[in-house]
């Protein structure tokens, strides 16, 4: 087995209707609270009136900034760490799937980073002249998709349109102080979007597990039990979206897969001679097949 460091300080508070305590935690934090979600809200509107609610509630002052996109750009980024330091933002939440998740954590760090916002990128995966951030406003994570596990870990994924590049920033100071992970607010997802999730939680603990590293007893057990638990789950959520366990079940599964649980001591070496998985998601059904 390979040495490793670990470090993890997110608090987490998980479970069905914990969304509730989001004001009394965020009070915790700080007074002026910037909430980041996405420029379309569409379905997510109802969700982030309930939060500014009860954000209010507790005698916070609420700030938005939605304009998030998918694989948040870089200028997005820069836009709302402006506005962070316009509005004297002392909290930053973010409300949402991945890209949500992680424009926030950008936007947080983005506030104290001098100089282009897009140095703070590991560009290309080169490591060449990225030099990421040291501090960060406190930030909270509220999923609503079970996929990425942003809400448990220290990288934020962005993108670059003007270069044509996708990369992420990685640092310490990216650790969400506390995310409520509430299974409750995947109730509503479509079948297509519930399965492409779980394929997302899978393929990050399938990379690491077919990595060639075989001596990693504990992480592979622990990969395995991540990928069972999908599978075991992902059908009864595509039968019945109301199955509030199965549901927390994929939720707590996908923080699992990248919170750094399943891969300290593993050594990210590429495959040779190991067997895939054939991931195939249609409009209502996933389907995981071993190919040798």
């Amino acid at each position: 087995m390979n040495n490793f460091e670990y470090y993890n300080p997110v608090r987490v508070l998980f479970g069905a209707g914990e969304l509730k305590r989001i004001g009394e935690e965020a009070k915790k934090l700080g007074k002026n609270i910037c909430l980041v979600s996405y420029k379309e809200l569409n379905f997510l509107q109802p969700l982030m009136d309930k939060i500014e609610r009860l954000l209010k509630e507790e005698g916070l002052n609420v700030f938005t900034f939605y304009e998030a996109e998918p694989n948040p750009e870089i200028t997005t980024i820069a836009l709302g760490a402006d506005y962070c330091r316009t509005v004297q933002a002392d909290v930053v939440i973010g409300v949402g799937g991945g890209s949500a998740m992680d424009a926030a954590k950008a936007i947080a760090a983005g506030v104290y980073y001098e100089g282009d916002l897009w140095n703070m990128v590991f560009s290309r995966h080169d490591h060449i002249d990225a030099v990421p951030p040291v501090k960060s406003l406190p930030t909270m994570m509220i999923p609503t998709l079970p996929a990425t596990g942003s809400e448990m870990n220290n990288c934020a994924v962005v993108s670059n349109a003007a270069l044509k590049e996708k990369s992420y920033i990685w640092s310490t100071c990216l650790y969400p102080k506390t995310s409520i992970i509430d299974p409750e607010l995947t109730l509503t997802l479509p079948p297509y979007q519930t399965a492409c999730a779980a394929a997302d939680t899978i393929s990050h603990v399938l990379e690491i597990y077919l990595n060639g590293e075989e001596d990693s007893d504990l992480q592979h057990y622990f990969q395995e039990g991540v990928m069972r638990t999908v599978i075991d789950n992902i059908g009864k959520v595509l039968k019945d979206p109301s199955d509030i366990s199965a549901r927390s079940h994929l939720q707590w599964a996908a923080t699992c897969a990248i919170n750094g649980w399943a891969s300290p001591g593993d050594a990210w070496t590429p495959i040779h001679q190991v067997g895939l998985y054939l991931l195939r998601v249609t409009k209502y059904s996933m389907e995981l097949r071993w190919l040798y």
